[in-house]
């Protein structure tokens, strides 16, 4: 089996070592199973063996780091709290092999317009003539270009350098918010909230005086054509020219929720806000993952923006020239209206006891 063996790949989870998996190539796999592999469903058994792996584990020498700003208040009283404005850092890395752009382009739109959430489907021949019909035509235009760079220029580019415009415009501003704005870029997002958990477990501020935290997480997309999600009973959530998803913003104080509103409208944001995806027991389970929810379980108020999924989410094509900057722009506004709002104005009461954060997350 060894000569077949392509990779196995060991995850600690918590310090215990998470079950091994072991990819295969088809030869290794026609030696275990007795049924062609486009017969094999799972839970089908194949033969028994036995493998000897030696695993070697380094910590790592360069730890990532968390990049934390505070601008602070103006109010010698109000200026001990703090509204915090996040976003994450990271993405997912580099592909094992390059791939060709174009290529992906038009499979994932026609066939995965979620991205790496409809991994795994594959077209049908109709699909297929379709997607070659569109490459013909885009290779008159221009050849093949391979690339192994998930470049992460919506998830999340976008957010982080809407933290880093709104951090500028409020600095510059003549008159500065009453209370702190605290600006953290969380890093380890994609690996499982690492930076934003590390943060809350050790804030550089006293936890209860961050009175709201403001998330955002892809937010250069929601055109027509990007399908940004599914509602809880299976229907598509498609974006448009003033869409942006809010996820959690009542889930512990309808106060913050109904100030997010009022800004939209009082100061002519104009966005159509779409809750689509913040339904209870929504499977996709969106509230518990992004950095928001760290904050969360310690019953600070969140409200996460996005302007939700996409055919390039996770994938090579998730690059720049595919950013709708005015629609980054504008949200990025309200965010920093927002902000103000609460830099200014009263605290948000929660909706109710503080949760357990040592509890599950369940949306």
């Amino acid at each position: 089996l060894s000569a077949f063996m392509h990779r196995a790949d060991v995850t600690v989870l918590d310090g215990a070592l998470a079950p091994v998996r072991l990819f295969l190539n088809a030869g290794a796999a026609s030696l275990l199973f007795t049924k062609p592999l486009n017969e094999l469903v799972v839970g089908d058994a194949g033969a028994k063996v036995s493998v000897n792996a030696i695993v070697t584990m380094t910590d790592n020498a360069f730890p990532a780091r968390n990049v934390i700003g505070i601008l602070p208040g103006s109010d010698p009283v109000l200026k001990n709290q703090y509204v915090a404005i996040g976003a994450h850092s990271d993405h997912v890395g580099i592909a094992p092999r390059a791939m060709a752009h174009d290529s992906m382009l038009v499979l994932n739109r026609i066939v995965r317009p979620g991205g790496a959430e409809d991994e795994g489907k594959e077209a049908t021949p109709a699909q297929m003539a379709e997607i070659n019909a569109e490459l013909a035509e885009m290779r008159k235009k221009a050849p093949a270009r391979a690339d192994s760079i998930f470049n992460g220029a919506d998830d999340d580019a976008s957010g982080s350098m809407s933290v880093l415009e709104i951090a500028e415009s409020m600095a510059a501003a003549r008159t500065k918010p009453k209370r702190s704005t605290l600006f953290v870029w969380h890093v380890g997002e994609e690996k499982g909230l690492w930076g934003s958990h590390y943060f809350t477990e050790h804030p550089t501020v006293p936890r209860d005086s961050i009175i709201a935290q403001l998330n955002m997480d892809m937010v250069g997309r929601g055109a027509p054509t990007d399908q940004t999600g599914v509602s809880i009973d299976g229907k598509e959530l498609r974006g448009g020219p003033d869409y942006l998803q809010l996820v959690g913003s009542r889930r512990l104080s309808a106060e913050l929720g109904d100030l997010v509103e009022r800004v939209n409208s009082t100061k002519q944001h104009n966005f159509k806000f779409d809750y689509g995806m913040d339904a209870n027991g929504h499977p996709m389970n969106i509230y518990c993952r992004s950095d928001h929810y760290e904050y969360a379980k310690f019953g600070i108020p969140v409200a996460f923006m996005t302007t939700g999924g996409h055919s390039a989410y996770h994938q090579l094509t998730d690059e720049p020239q595919y950013i709708d900057y005015q629609h980054l722009s504008r949200v990025a506004k309200l965010v920093a209206d927002v902000a103000l709002d609460l830099g200014n104005g009263p605290r948000p009461k929660l909706n109710g006891p503080r949760p357990d954060p040592k509890a599950p997350c369940k949306q």
